[in-house]
């Protein structure tokens, strides 16, 4: 229970068990009205703030003494002169706003995911050229056959010199170096297991090393569950993108459709729009794997 009041009279604050108040003087001892269980159950005592330290008011002199005889005393501060801040103020760190996906990061995203197609067509080629292999090796060779593998040869070269070229353009992403890393981590934590089982380490060595190793990979595993999260912001923005175009497409349609757009035009517009559509489309499949 708190152990003091506000003056009724007044409105300083003041001791409950005082029966004058030490600064006008009046008698301020009330009884308080009764109460019955349930109300003191139900109903709860206000809670009247504490002033800050060293602004108590002063024993009370005997009746008569004041207020004439007593000094002057200073004027406490008001308990809603002071405003402080809420707990959340202090204790939640700013909101950090998501790093946003520029052009130049999509560009990359689309970068890999071209080098994937191209990965994969060099793949299929490799596995026609050794199925034709294999059938010169039991008929006698056609000029369909050689004009065949001189098509796929040439499909070959064409691949590989657009692969340079895009690897030429390549830049870093973030992810993809603590992805390395982590595979670098994983081999030397398998090669130190085998180690350990053929005796080559000792065990006060293996766990020191394992310990770093792991502790490593917990730090790695972090970041990318950070990066994971902002994955999942710059998916949504390219999906609303993506919207966007497909509107515009219908858009573009309508003013071919009305004559605004000559067929030259309509072709052009409807190809650099489909172009950007696919791009997205290619991105937000290359993230959605990285989740």
């Amino acid at each position: 229970m708190s152990q003091h009041k506000n003056c009724p009279f007044c409105k300083r604050v003041i001791r409950v068990k005082d029966k004058y108040c030490p600064y006008c003087g009046r008698y301020v001892l009330e009884s308080p009205p009764p109460q019955n269980i349930y109300s003191r159950v139900t109903q709860p005592t206000p809670t009247v703030p504490t002033p800050p330290p060293g602004t108590y008011p002063s024993p009370v002199p005997p009746p008569g003494s004041y207020p004439a005889q007593m000094p002057p005393q200073p004027t406490p501060p008001s308990p809603t002169s002071t405003t402080y801040p809420p707990p959340s103020a202090q204790q939640v760190p700013p909101k950090e706003e998501p790093e946003e996906l520029d052009e130049e990061t999509i560009e990359q995203i689309a970068l890999r995911v071209e080098l994937e197609q191209l990965d994969r067509a060099m793949s299929d080629i490799r596995k026609k050229i050794e199925d034709l292999a294999e059938m010169i090796s039991k008929i006698e060779v056609t000029d369909e056959i050689e004009n065949k593998i001189k098509t796929f040869k040439n499909k070959v070269k064409e691949i590989k010199a657009k692969r340079e070229k895009l690897n030429a353009e390549k830049k870093e992403l973030p992810f993809e170096r603590d992805l390395l890393k982590k595979k670098e981590i994983q081999e030397r934590l398998k090669n130190l297991n085998e180690a350990y089982r053929s005796k080559k380490v000792t065990e006060s060595a293996f766990k020191k090393l394992r310990d770093e190793y792991e502790s490593q990979l917990r730090e790695i595993d972090n970041k990318s569950r950070a990066f994971k999260a902002k994955i999942n912001i710059w998916i949504k923005k390219l999906k609303s993108n993506k919207t966007n175009i497909q509107e515009e497409l219908e858009l573009i349609e309508a003013r071919y459709a009305a004559g605004e757009l000559t067929s030259d035009a309509y072709e052009k517009e409807k190809h650099a729009a489909s172009e950007k559509l696919k791009r997205y489309n290619d991105v937000i499949e290359y993230l959605s794997a990285k989740l």
